[in-house]
């Protein structure tokens, strides 16, 4: 009988070798390779809901692809567009991780001192009311 990584403890996993915790596996990944994919998937939704909202609201944007290297400078955040005269710029991530690279905060850190608006957002509603604030409106 083969034992297999839903019935291994945690504690017992996180003490067997990666190749040990992909053999256990039914999807063939450890466990943390398991997470990092459905976070990459759910930051992608993101993504491209935040993408389709921009687009009914007429506005042009650029949008760094996550399923290549990107050809930008490393920390370039994920979406870049002018709206009310400001150089708006969106960094997305899943809220339940959501932290920065060193290359992604070095980049906040310029973008804000050179008086970029940037936001680490987490959902559609974030986007949406950091554009309101940004128009000065309270409600679309």
């Amino acid at each position: 009988m083969t034992a297999s990584a839903q019935h291994i403890p945690a504690n017992l996993l996180r003490c067997m070798s990666p190749a040990d915790q992909r053999a256990c596996s039914p999807t063939g990944r450890t466990p943390e390779e398991t997470r990092a994919k459905a976070v990459a998937k759910d930051e992608r939704e993101l993504q491209r809901m935040i993408a389709n909202w921009l687009r009914l609201q007429g506005l042009w944007f650029t949008q760094s692809r996550m399923d290549r290297r990107t050809s930008n400078t490393v920390g370039t955040p994920d979406f870049i567009f002018p709206y009310c005269g400001c150089a708006i710029y969106w960094e997305v991530k899943c809220p339940w991780p959501a932290k920065l690279r060193p290359e992604q905060e070095a980049a906040r850190d310029a973008i804000l001192k050179q008086g970029g608006e940037w936001r680490l957002v987490t959902s559609l509603d974030e986007a949406r009311e950091h554009l309101r604030a940004v128009d000065g409106r309270d409600e679309e």
